[in-house]
């Protein structure tokens, strides 16, 4: 129908343009309407060939327009969207603003509560407040009496104090009774030292004696006084142990031995059972000492001669001097030794050689009982005072040597446990066995000075 509707539209249009042609003509007068003048058939078809092509344009046109038509539909449907969007934004930020309008109403009756309650908080705040100068008026009352209780409090401790200084006199003098406590209480640990000292006196005599269990007349008389004395030490055990194994006697030697103890038993028992029948058997035994001891008066006597000759020529601090000098190359050697090659000396001589080894501490320990014997000798006996102090203080320091050697190196040695000893143990055994030559040598230039002076 829209396009019946313009090619009506175009026909009447085309015929509008012709008559308007037709009508202006030659003289250019002004159009009419269109007049339908009857002409002939050759016209009549030219005419209509002219409005085919005409009304094909106005087709033409008629699409062009119903395209444009088209187009402006289109723009049409969205600028309808976009007054859609816009009336919706429109409703939405008229929405925004009818919140935000109950919001600021909100806000103004919380800012007129919030101002209510500001106003019932300043009035509670100077109620606080006149409560507040009531209590610091009782608090100063309070503080005043208080004042007052603390001037009786401080005359109460100035009398404090003075008893605390009679107190004080009376703990000094209880003080001065404590240190002198402790004076008596030293005294009795310098004679428990003492004590423990000479346990040590007698401990060294006994290693010595065990030092010499192998040999076969003493193994009973040992046992059974190591059986009367109690348990032995574990380093000691060790060193019995030890010792045995590395001092073996001989067969051929034990059984001399043996021998001889039965030919000395046997003497004894003979001797007995003829002394027996003259004196009695409640006097026999007193009989066989005499006896005994008459056979043995002129070999004890020969040595007893023999002694006081050497003893003429050779006196004890050159005794002392000699066992100085040993101790001192001997720990001296060691040390050495033990910083040239970067070793334990001791050590290196255990794991090659475990034999010599216990023999060389066996000897050592044994040098030790020798060294403090003939010192503690030679002090007793020299004659010069001073030489006596020192000498004695040399043996205290000896002895202090002789415990240090014996705890670090010969019991953890005769265990078989780790004893690494520095070398400047040894250096500093071999100083002091040095110091120990000044008292020998000094008394020996005494005795060539009251020498001289005698002769």
């Amino acid at each position: 129908m829209r396009l019946v509707r313009a090619v009506a539209v175009a026909v009447l249009a085309a015929a509008a343009v012709l008559g308007d042609e037709a009508a202006v003509g030659v003289d250019g007068a002004v159009p009419t309407a269109p007049v339908f003048v009857p002409s002939s058939l050759p016209e009549d078809l030219a005419q209509i060939a002219s409005l085919t092509e005409l009304l094909t344009k106005v087709q033409a046109t008629a699409s062009t327009c119903e395209s444009a038509a088209a187009g402006h539909r289109d723009e049409i449907s969205q600028l309808q969207a976009k007054v859609k969007k816009a009336e919706d934004v429109a409703q939405a930020a008229q929405t925004a603003l009818h919140d935000e309008a109950k919001a600021h109403v909100k806000s103004q009756q919380a800012l007129s509560e919030y101002k209510r309650l500001h106003i019932d908080a300043l009035s509670q705040e100077v109620a606080r407040r006149e409560h507040a100068e009531k209590e610091l008026a009782v608090h100063m009352e309070t503080e005043a009496s208080l004042g007052r209780d603390l001037r009786e409090h401080q005359e109460a401790v100035d009398l404090l104090k003075s008893e605390l200084a009679k107190e004080m006199a009376r703990g000094l003098t209880l003080q001065q009774d404590a240190i002198k406590h402790r004076d008596d209480l030293m005294e009795l640990i310098v004679s428990y030292d003492q004590l423990k000292e000479d346990f040590k006196a007698l401990q060294a005599v006994h290693d010595e004696a065990l030092d010499h269990l192998a040999h076969p007349m003493l193994a009973d008389y040992l046992a059974a006084r190591g059986n009367d004395l109690g348990e032995m030490r574990p380093e000691l055990k060790a060193a019995l142990a030890k010792a045995r194994a590395v001092i073996r006697v001989p067969a051929d030697v034990a059984a001399a031995v043996a021998q001889g103890k039965n030919v000395l038993l046997q003497s004894h028992e003979n001797i007995r059972s003829n002394v027996a029948p003259l004196v009695g058997d409640s006097h026999a035994t007193s009989a066989t000492v005499v006896i005994v001891g008459v056979l043995m008066a002129p070999p004890v006597y020969v040595v007893a001669l023999f002694v006081r000759g050497l003893q003429r020529r050779l006196q004890a601090q050159h005794v002392v001097l000699v066992l100085n000098f040993l101790a001192m190359c001997f720990f001296g050697a060691v040390g050495a030794s033990s910083v040239l090659l970067d070793a334990d000396v001791l050590r290196g001589l255990q794991a090659t050689n475990p034999g010599s080894y216990i023999l060389l501490q066996l000897v050592t320990l044994g040098f030790f009982l020798v060294h403090t014997g003939a010192s503690v000798l030679f002090g007793l006996a020299t004659t010069p005072l001073r030489v006596q102090l020192g000498q004695l203080a040399h043996v205290v320091v000896s002895l202090v040597v002789v415990v240090h050697y014996y705890e670090h190196i010969w019991a953890k040695a005769m265990l078989d446990m780790d004893h690494h000893v520095h070398a400047g143990t040894f250096f500093l055994y071999a100083f002091v066995y040095l110091l120990g030559l000044g008292p020998a040598l000094l008394a020996a230039a005494y005795d060539k000075v009251r020498d001289a002076k005698r002769s």
